[in-house]
């Protein structure tokens, strides 16, 4: 769907517009919230949240490049909002190696990072089943070999194997897109 087109389903109130900027934005608000808040069900929450406040201001988009700024905004507005009201803690809750973060990443440098981890994850539903599987247990559950052995029943040299074949053939696909990408970078994006 062209994305002039979703916008105008979008702001007529044609849900078909709506799905086509879900599918578009959901993985990278994901991300871009989970940075604030640390959990992925509360980030999904917020996300579902910010689709809904979208749907109710359709009328005010006109251009792609305004829903976009609409959603990371209120995204960001949401996730901050959460994070000031008082959350129960446990002290079972809080790591021993617990170092206060801060939030100064500004919301350009987190689309940023966003849009990167998009243009990723495009490029990972393009390889072949086995490097994909891995790739996503690998970067996005953060398992060991041994787990990701056990739950494809690989042996741990097929499992590097797969883990390395998918990094260089993003690497490639990415480099085409003018994106440098290394193993430092992957870990960085998406392990915390």
């Amino acid at each position: 769907m062209e994305n002039t087109i979703f916008i105008d389903d979008l702001r007529n109130g044609e849900e078909e517009g709506l799905v086509a900027a879900y599918r578009l934005y959901r993985q990278p608000l994901l991300f871009f919230v989970i940075r604030y808040v640390g959990s992925r069900e509360t980030a999904e929450d917020i996300v579902a949240d910010v689709f809904v406040k979208a749907w109710n201001a359709r009328d005010i988009f006109h251009r792609v490049d305004s829903l976009r700024a609409y959603l990371y905004t209120a995204a960001k507005n949401a996730s901050l909002n959460y994070l000031r009201k008082p959350q129960p803690v446990s002290l079972e809750d809080v790591p021993a190696d617990f170092q206060e973060t801060g939030f100064d990443e500004d919301i350009f440098s987190g689309i940023l990072r966003t849009e990167l981890i998009k243009s990723i994850l495009e490029e990972v539903d393009k390889l072949p089943q086995k490097q994909r599987e891995v790739f996503q247990y690998t970067f996005l559950e953060d398992l060991n070999v041994e787990e990701i052995s056990e739950k494809l029943q690989l042996s741990a040299t097929a499992v590097y194997a797969n883990r390395s074949r998918a990094i260089a053939t993003l690497r490639e696909l990415l480099m085409k897109k003018g994106v440098v990408v290394t193993l430092s970078l992957l870990q960085a994006l998406f392990m915390r």
